[in-house]
């Protein structure tokens, strides 16, 4: 067993309510909504026990996808897309475009800032 904190994504059915027994148990480090947070637990800590709180309704291990049971947002989606990249085998220069300019030929550059 690793002494260092286990990383999952938790999708919820019951929005804050859950969030709120969540955080009770777990060290809730990043929320995309109110149904989708990014949880730390004790180092040692398995899906299994975020699974046993009542209004998770999924959970994914550090670089696995999301079995959502219900559809998520286009927003929720991105944030669960880019959390599984992250935390995926490769992460840290595996990411598509990992090190290249923002220019670079076959991406697009970010949006101008709003005017005014």
């Amino acid at each position: 067993m690793s002494d260092r904190s286990a990383e999952f994504l938790v999708l919820l059915d019951d929005g804050a309510e859950g969030l709120g027994r969540l955080r009770r148990s777990h060290r809730v480090t990043q929320t995309a909504s109110s149904r989708l947070a990014v949880v730390e637990g004790p180092p040692g800590t398995g899906p299994e026990a975020l699974r046993a709180i009542e209004g998770v309704a999924a959970v994914a291990s550090s670089g696995d996808s999301l079995a959502a049971p219900s559809p998520l947002t286009p927003e929720e989606t991105l944030f669960a897309d880019a959390w599984s990249m992250r935390t995926g085998a490769g992460s840290g220069g595996d990411r598509p475009g990992e090190g290249l300019s923002w220019d670079a030929p076959g991406f697009s550059p970010p949006d101008r800032p709003p005017e005014g």
